[in-house]
């Protein structure tokens, strides 16, 4: 003989899930009908992001302004993660080119500029000003922009740090270099980026 308890309808257990998951339901519903405008997140906000133009968080300029060897390299990096390079004169790369970062690569730009804590960086003394070196980082709403010669003995460990690690993610290296310069009449050349490099390990071994 069956018990009331021991029946097993499951036309029953299964309405009663069913009304159990609508009630559900409607808690939620009605929970996010009761939330604050400032916790509610609206289709227009997310508009709002999607659509909002790249801002230039990285402009970094190197350049030698001296008669017919007179060259120049510009970057500016953006915060969707485009860089965009232009150079002139003496370069390997003249003109404009165009790259991404990856993410990985941008964050650890983003991250080398908080550790050299470039935001209260002086302009350093001294140097060759012929060649100089441009750099302004922008930060949300600051901004800071360094001038120095290129390199100079001045220069911190902090920014050696820096600009190394700027040449290695913007691949100056690969686009601007060599940059072959002439030495006295007769023609003999040198490689600028070759002597910029070991001029920068000399400095920095000094600190």
């Amino acid at each position: 003989m069956h018990t009331a308890r021991s029946i097993r309808n499951p036309s029953a257990r299964r309405f009663g899930t069913a009304a159990r998951g609508l009630l559900l339901g409607m808690g939620l519903l009605l929970g996010l009908h009761l939330l604050p405008a400032s916790h509610a997140a609206r289709a227009d906000d997310f508009d709002r992001l999607e659509s909002a133009p790249p801002r230039e968080a990285l402009h970094y300029t190197v350049f030698l302004n001296t008669g017919a060897d007179a060259w120049s390299y510009d970057l500016r990096l953006y915060t969707d993660r485009t860089v965009v390079y232009l150079g002139t004169g003496k370069v390997k790369t003249q003109g404009r080119r165009r790259f991404r970062l990856s993410e990985e690569q941008y964050v650890s730009l983003i991250n080398a500029f908080d550790y050299a804590d470039f935001m209260h960086m002086r302009d350093p003394a001294g140097g060759d000003s012929s060649t100089a070196v441009t750099l302004t980082y922008t930060q949300g709403s600051r901004s800071h922009t360094l001038h120095a010669a290129d390199p100079a003995p001045a220069w911190p460990k902090a920014l050696f740090q820096l600009v190394w690690a700027i040449d290695n993610l913007l691949r100056v290296g690969a686009l601007a270099c060599p940059i072959q310069m002439h030495t006295d009449a007769s023609n003999n050349t040198v490689d600028a980026c070759a002597a910029r490099t070991k001029l920068m390990e000399q400095y920095y071994r000094r600190k």
